[in-house]
């Protein structure tokens, strides 16, 4: 996707400009009342969490396997991991019982993903792409969008058609 032409003067990065591309996308659910894209990113963020997380505790406690690191069992305790050093077998036992709890990470990862898949399209339905959108615009406005079409412009003729739409539903 070619995103220079978000720019209007200067230059920017390919990464500043994804990321205004993003806030502009967002922004533009938010305006017009879908939050699809958002929930969508929302839980990809939410997984991608997961994901870290359980690295890290795993990571972690492997680490302190083979020694006893009291930063690394400060950062446990406040995940709710607790790691007893009273005595050896204290040690050993809360390190395998914080092993079986991390493994709760998993499931729900698991369930995280099923989230996901169950947001994308199911097989033989496809999302709708921006040509379709706008060739779906062209046919209830009447007349052909410009090439060039603007986001803020792109917004004002759905909000249209979405008073046309209530209008024709209130006088039917």
């Amino acid at each position: 996707m070619d995103l220079k032409g978000l720019l209007i003067k200067g230059k920017a990065s390919e990464k500043e400009l994804f990321e205004k591309w993003e806030d502009l996308v967002r922004e533009n659910y938010k305006l017009n009342g879908g939050f699809d894209y958002l929930n969508y990113c929302d839980v990809i963020e939410g997984y991608n969490y997961l994901i870290a997380e359980y690295n890290v505790v795993k990571c972690t406690l492997i680490q302190l396997m083979f020694f006893v690191d009291d930063n690394y069992i400060a950062e446990l305790n406040e995940k709710g991991y607790r790691i007893d050093t009273k005595d050896s077998l204290s040690y050993v036992q809360s390190i395998n019982a914080a092993m079986r709890k991390s493994d709760g990470l998993i499931t729900r990862m698991k369930m995280k993903s099923n989230e996901i898949a169950g947001m994308l399209p199911k097989e033989g339905q496809k999302a709708a792409t921006f040509e379709e959108i706008m060739a779906g615009l062209t046919i209830c406005l009447e007349f052909d969008l410009p090439e060039g079409l603007k986001l803020a412009r792109f917004n004002e003729y759905k909000k249209i058609i979405n008073e046309r739409n209530q209008k024709h539903v209130r006088d039917n």
